[in-house]
């Protein structure tokens, strides 16, 4: 089975981001031509425009006709941003901590919980899988994680034997054993006491009387045919992570 490849636009607007932030640590404003940059990544000049168009919508950049385009001043305080969506032991790494992770369980569920069904589309007889992981900085426990997906997304349930291959990410697993390539999720923002979650007691109120407050992001990921795939909850520690929104005004 042949996995869904990265498209090249999006591969090279993630390798123009860290450029960027580069640049922006060198108290760098002003970008190369487009025509370098073609050079610099190997690409087309429509590439190199389709994406400087795309970061110039999200704020990264500022393009001014006759000048060029220049590096926005909030680039240098965005070390996590919601768009676009970076991975955790990424975000962990940035923030100058000792990333690592564990798959807690892989469970297989004769019927999804009503609103994880509800999300996915599933129909009542679908089997779900379920897997629960917590990432650490500098072996402090600072995100929860809990993914759902639909076994029959896999040629054969014994793929799940290879999770474990994929400690990182979900979306790396299904993948490297799927068709399915997530692009783009739809993420609903709250907060959660660790109290009111018997899994947050369990791994972060251990040893402590202080209840702990956590970023709630419930998300629902799609692939590259728009079809929900995967349906997440996840809780951070905003002690260990923060995120940083640009957002553009309309004129």
């Amino acid at each position: 089975m042949q996995n869904a490849r990265p498209k090249l636009r999006d591969i090279i607007k993630e390798k123009m981001l860290d450029y960027i932030k580069d640049l922006s640590q060198q108290d760098t404003k002003k970008m190369p031509s487009e025509e370098n940059l073609a050079t610099l990544f190997n690409v087309s000049r429509i590439t190199i425009r389709a994406v400087l168009s795309e970061l110039e919508s999200e704020g990264i950049v500022a393009r001014k006709q006759g000048y060029g385009t220049y590096i926005s001043n909030t680039v240098k305080h965005l070390d996590v941003q919601f768009n676009p969506v970076t991975s955790y032991d990424k975000m962990i790494a940035d923030w100058g901590y000792q990333e690592s992770s564990q798959i807690l369980d892989t469970v297989t569920l004769t019927k999804a919980p009503k609103a994880v069904g509800e999300k996915l589309k599933l129909a009542k007889d679908q089997k779900v899988i379920r897997t629960n992981k917590i990432f650490y900085a500098d072996q402090t426990p600072c995100v929860y994680c809990v993914d759902y997906f639909a076994l029959d997304l896999l040629a054969e349930p014994a793929l799940l034997q290879r999770i474990p291959e994929f400690p990182k990410s979900i979306f790396e697993f299904l993948g490297a054993v799927s068709p399915h390539r997530i692009v783009r999720d739809y993420t609903q923002i709250g907060t959660k006491l660790a109290s009111e979650h018997p899994e947050l007691t369990k791994y972060f109120l251990k040893n402590k009387s202080q209840d702990m407050a956590f970023l709630e992001l419930a998300c629902i990921n799609y692939d590259q045919n728009d079809d929900p795939v995967i349906y997440a909850e996840e809780y951070v520690d905003t002690k260990f992570i923060k995120f940083f929104s640009v957002r553009k005004k309309n004129s």
